[in-house]
């Protein structure tokens, strides 16, 4: 049976922001919202002393607020005005989140953070913006700083696409753009000069610190089937 051929969906920088505009209106539905207290245990296991932090691609703020629970100095950064401009109001009387800043404010922090998070963010940037993001991130990093990063662990993108039958494209329902694993995610941070480079497999739902259940779960999962694989792909690098 030959499978018919369906136009995949253009990922315009217009179409993104109108994407996450829609999203950022469901904030229950982010990763940092109901993670972002669990990433910071993962983080502070391995960096205790965050510093001046920035999340890049900060979403709804899930994660901020995270770092403002644990007294952290933090700073937030999108790209479209519209999520901007609710982070702003999220945060406007948090005395921890000091600044939510667009990309176009990025030459004003150079190596100013001690920390920056790219959670969950990096499998939505096209070609066209991926190189420049990850300059931008160590180019505001202070020397001997540390990126750390989340990201869907080899991710088959093709058996997640939906169609659309109105506008009759096909699309990621995320709008994930691509497909990270341990080897490729190491040497693209290689490649942009970042050092001390690890990356690990790993089920952040799964932790004990944050579901025991979901930690048994896992265990059974990696003991009776074969081809079980850890959701999340997490890595460290410093500058």
């Amino acid at each position: 049976m030959i499978k018919a051929h369906f136009q995949k969906i253009d990922w315009s920088d217009a179409v993104i922001e109108e994407f996450w505009r829609y999203w950022s209106e469901q904030p229950d539905a982010y990763f940092t919202e109901v993670l972002g207290n669990t990433i910071l245990e993962f983080f502070k296991n391995r960096i205790p002393n965050i510093g001046t932090s920035l999340d890049f691609g900060a979403g709804t703020g899930g994660l901020l607020a995270a770092l403002s629970r644990t007294g952290t100095r933090s700073f937030g950064l999108e790209f479209g005005q519209d999520v901007i401009d609710k982070l702003t109001s999220r945060f406007s009387n948090d005395e921890n989140v000091e600044s939510i800043i667009g990309y176009n404010q990025i030459e004003n922090y150079k190596e100013f953070f001690d920390t920056i998070f790219l959670i969950e963010t990096i499998e939505h940037m096209p070609d066209r913006h991926l190189l420049s993001a990850i300059k931008a991130i160590f180019f505001m990093l202070k020397p001997g700083g540390y990126l750390f990063i989340s990201t869907p662990n080899d991710e088959q993108l093709e058996a997640a696409e939906v169609y659309c039958p109105i506008s009759k494209v096909v699309f990621h329902p995320m709008q994930h753009l691509r497909s990270w694993n341990k080897t490729t995610l190491s040497k693209f941070l290689v490649d942009n000069e970042f050092i001390n480079i690890t990356c690990q497999e790993i089920d952040l739902q799964a932790l004990l610190y944050h579901s025991k259940t979901g930690a048994i779960k896992r265990i059974v999962k990696k003991i009776f089937y074969s081809g079980y694989k850890d959701p999340h792909l997490v890595a460290f690098a410093r500058k």
